[in-house]
């Protein structure tokens, strides 16, 4: 019995350069594709640092930083040839933005409010506002409060995106027991009911949430 805390320790020592071997390989990989914009090379970047991620563990900064990059990636620096964006790759931003959501730290949801602000793309949008609700935090409204205002630019638009207004419902449904003030929410939704340029089943959905705000 006594052996035990000798064999941990032998153990322990045996792997720990190799854990260090394998972190140090991992941030080499991502400082070489961090200066490639084309999109296998994104690609590599994205798998490399989605293998990386676990619910609930700590997560290097230099893995953070390649997710945050990914995630904002042609829209906070775009890079263009002959006039053409040429690193903007809407589907890695969604992934990005999945993996901030896991990671569930008020860094993340810094970084998913910059991409509600900066982005365009419905399909990222929807995947920032779903990150946050994953997240789950929103101090003094800071969420709904940006959330509002992406519904409002969607107002905005000739074709308003039903597959974001959704994400947006399921959001305001998930805070509205979070929220300090519920009247620029409600305004929200009513805006979602009243705008017939969304299906009759989204119009439908905000309806019922609406309803279920008003008993609350």
């Amino acid at each position: 019995m006594k052996r035990k805390p000798y064999i941990f320790v032998l153990v322990f020592c045996c792997l720990m350069p190799k854990v260090i071997f394998a972190q140090n390989y991992i941030d080499s990989i991502i400082g070489e594709l961090m200066y490639s914009i084309d999109r296998p090379s994104r690609m590599l970047l994205l798998d490399t640092v989605t293998d990386a991620v676990q619910p609930g563990a700590e997560v290097d900064p230099s893995i953070f930083s390649a997710i945050v990059l990914l995630a904002t990636e042609g829209v906070a620096n775009p890079a263009r040839s002959g006039g053409r964006l040429v690193n903007s790759f809407p589907d890695i931003r969604v992934s990005a933005c999945n993996l901030l959501g896991i990671i569930k730290t008020g860094d993340s949801k810094t970084n998913l409010l910059t991409v509600l602000h900066y982005d365009s793309d419905p399909t990222v949008l929807g995947a920032a506002v779903r990150a946050l609700t994953n997240i789950g935090l929103n101090e003094n409204d800071d969420v709904v409060l940006a959330i509002i205002v992406l519904q409002q630019r969607q107002t905005g638009l000739n074709r308003p995106s039903n597959t974001l207004a959704i994400e947006i419902l399921k959001a305001y449904d998930f805070f509205s027991q979070k929220v300090t003030r519920k009247d620029p929410m409600v305004q929200s939704i009513l805006a979602i009911i009243t705008d017939y340029r969304y299906v009759a089943a989204v119009r439908k959905q905000a309806a019922n949430l609406l309803q279920k705000l008003l008993k609350s």
